[in-house]
């Protein structure tokens, strides 16, 4: 970051490239993949699809980040989510808001560049819309690995030229995703099935070839059988943008990427590289509404990890905003919760009688 980039920052940075976050899915990793949903971005900070996000996916750790590729009028590829900039960008005289609806379709790049920047709270950070070829060479700069959420081949043309298969093609358009295959053997090619079932989605998949997948926003459709089949045929399963507390339940469905706006899962080179703080708890009983309450002070980058081993039932708030509710008897494990520039805090309720064999709390700062 720019504003953010002090000496200490650039050395874990270099750290961060060093390890090489930007490996791709590994189907014998139990460690959930991590992609950062539209870059790492932070609300009214860092805005998302941008520059600063690669750079913010490499400090947290995030081995991925999503690009969304589109063409502006004189096609170049940008990366913008909506099909307006209104909702992500402001008027670059006077950082005004833009009033009637703007689509990069209508205009050509360089009056993009030169009427519109990305909104940020910070003045330094209002950077220009990015070209895809801007974004994959800073992932190449950070080691980080794009998703590459568009139909275009000649984005994974591009993608391929710059970074050889170390790539994800990611779309619901079938034939876009043969197109993937074509240009890359080696690639991780995510499609989006859609309603179909788990096997014709294999056949399906298998006439593609190669390191294949699925990506999915709909809960109803990722059932633990259905993941579960796909992992036996060497498929990929990643659910996309699941919210809290659902993100978790995927996890445990066998999901094994996770494209999130807030959640990553810490991998040991990142956790090498970060001051843990951590609390263990065991052989502990709550009766129904009794509570454990943690907290910790500001810092500047931080994550939050939790194990628990329990019989019973609890409801975990993290920082007032995630509510996650565990119940059975086993282990869970919640993965981690970005935040910046604020403090920890745990909050942990006994929905009934609970025993808590163990509970242990990891806070990783950057």
């Amino acid at each position: 970051m720019r504003t953010l980039m002090t000496s200490s920052i650039l050395c874990l940075l270099l750290a961060v490239t060093m390890s090489a976050q930007g490996i791709m899915p590994d189907a014998e990793d139990s460690t959930p993949y991590s992609i950062a949903h539209r870059g790492c971005h932070i609300d009214g900070l860092v805005p998302e699809n941008s520059i600063d996000g690669v750079e913010m996916a490499a400090k947290y750790g995030f081995r991925a980040i999503e690009c969304d590729v589109h063409y502006t009028r004189d096609s170049i590829m940008i990366l913008m989510h909506d099909s307006t900039i209104n909702r992500t960008c402001r008027q670059k005289e006077g950082y005004l808001q833009i009033g009637s609806p703007v689509r990069y379709s209508d205009l050509d790049f360089e009056s993009l560049r030169r009427d519109y920047v990305l909104a940020s709270d910070d003045p330094s950070l209002r950077s220009q819309i990015p070209t895809f070829e801007e974004e994959l060479l800073a992932c190449k700069q950070f080691d980080i690995v794009p998703l590459i959420h568009s139909d275009l081949p000649e984005a994974y043309q591009l993608a391929y030229d710059m970074l050889g298969d170390n790539f994800i093609a990611f779309d619901s358009n079938y034939e876009s995703m043969q197109q993937a295959r074509r240009i890359s053997e080696g690639c991780l090619i995510l499609w989006d099935p859609g309603t179909r079932n788990a096997y014709e989605v294999i056949e399906m998949l298998k006439a593609i070839g190669g390191r294949c997948g699925v990506s999915s926003m709909k809960k109803e459709l990722l059932t633990s059988e259905y993941v579960s089949t796909l992992r036996e045929a060497g498929l990929a399963v990643q659910e996309s943008i699941w919210s809290s507390p659902w993100e978790m339940d995927g996890v445990d469905r066998g999901c094994n990427i996770v494209l999130s706006d807030f959640s990553l899962f810490s991998t040991s080179e990142s956790r090498a590289e970060a001051d843990i703080q951590n609390i263990g708890i065991s052989g502990r009983t709550l009766e129904a509404g009794e509570s454990l309450y943690f907290d910790w002070e500001d810092m500047e980058f931080g994550s939050i990890e939790i194990s628990l081993e329990l019989s019973g039932s609890v409801d975990i708030q993290i920082n007032g905003t995630y509510d996650y509710a565990l119940s059975g008897e086993g282990v869970h494990r919640t993965g981690g919760w970005r935040f910046y520039d604020k403090g920890a805090e745990i909050k942990v309720t006994a929905k009934e009688k609970t025993l808590i064999s163990h509970l242990i709390v990891n806070v990783l700062c950057y």
